[in-house]
């Protein structure tokens, strides 16, 4: 990670004087080019940051023929006051933390999938190779929290960034719309920690992001009555929270600015601890999970990946 931050415009997004967009774009001796996009949450969600990339390399190479973006998201999304400043710091540890990569491939992501649905007791039908990544990290997230803090009666919660355009009663309006169009439903782990249980619980989540719950979140507080239920167990230490954000099937390796499409794509670290992303490999069978998590959290993590 800190050979990559040679290639990172800035340390933090928005550098402190309120940028919202940095590029870098270093040249290598042998002909090979990193170009890095940091974009500020506040103005784009990955699929916008994405759509920008690719906008930005097919005009590279003379095309006109590109997804064009609305930027009316406040006319369906009104802005509302929120207490963001405590959310971020609830984000935010005085723990140390690693950034590190682990690399499910499709045996081990069979291996998941048989697990979740195999285990006496489970009601999982087809899980994705999302749902049982997640599961799987938020799992030994759990019970390596719970031995760590023995005696302590603790909560835990997962979330995972949904994408409102296609979730909509009327996907077309949102379907080009620029900004930050998610929702981050909570799962919570109710004193289990079993990966079908999990599994269960972080679709049953994702599922609350329906067009009617949407349609209240517009109209009404819903959604931030829901955000805010999470700050006074977070605040007192009452609530472990785990962050997921899956960037999978997203069109990174169809970016082409004519040199070719990329060879790796990959974040950079993150200043929030106990998140993952979870990225589509290169060959389309895989995920790679950026984890920013505890030392000992990661070691617990690889021995368990090993045992698959």
């Amino acid at each position: 990670m800190e050979v990559w931050k040679q290639f990172i415009p800035v340390d933090s997004i928005g550098g402190g004087d309120g940028t919202l967009v940095f590029v870098q774009i270093t040249f290598f001796d042998c002909g090979g080019i990193a170009i890095v996009v940091s974009m500020s949450h506040q103005i784009a969600d990955f699929e916008s940051q994405i759509g920008f990339i690719n906008a930005w390399a097919a005009t590279c190479k003379g095309k006109s023929e590109f997804s064009r973006f609305s930027f009316d998201l406040a006319n369906y999304f009104p802005p509302k006051d929120f207490p963001s400043s405590k959310m971020l710091s609830s984000l935010m540890s005085n723990e140390m933390f690693d950034t590190k990569l682990l690399v499910f491939d499709k045996e081990k992501l069979a291996a998941l999938k048989q697990a979740a649905i195999s285990s006496s007791g489970s009601i999982v039908n087809n899980p994705t190779s999302v749902e049982v990544v997640s599961s799987f990290i938020w799992k030994h997230f759990i019970e390596s929290s719970k031995s760590k803090n023995s005696g302590t009666k603790t909560a835990f919660a997962a979330t995972q960034a949904v994408n409102l355009r296609p979730r909509t009663s009327q996907p077309h309006l949102l379907k080009n719309v620029f900004g930050n169009c998610i929702m981050i439903p909570n799962a919570f782990s109710n004193d289990k920690s079993e990966l079908h249980d999990l599994v269960s619980e972080f679709r049953s989540a994702i599922k609350t992001i329906n067009g009617e719950y949407i349609e209240k979140a517009q109209s009404g507080d819903t959604y931030l009555n829901d955000l805010s239920s999470l700050l006074p167990p977070l605040m007192n230490g009452e609530l472990e929270w785990c962050k997921f954000s899956s960037w999978c099937r997203f069109p990174v390796y169809d970016v082409d600015y004519g040199w070719g499409n990329p060879m790796w794509f990959c974040i950079t670290a993150l200043p929030f601890s106990n998140c993952a992303t979870l990225v589509t490999s290169r060959c389309g069978d895989g995920i790679e999970a950026w984890l920013n998590m505890s030392p000992d959290y990661i070691k617990i993590l690889q021995t368990q990946m090993e045992l698959l």
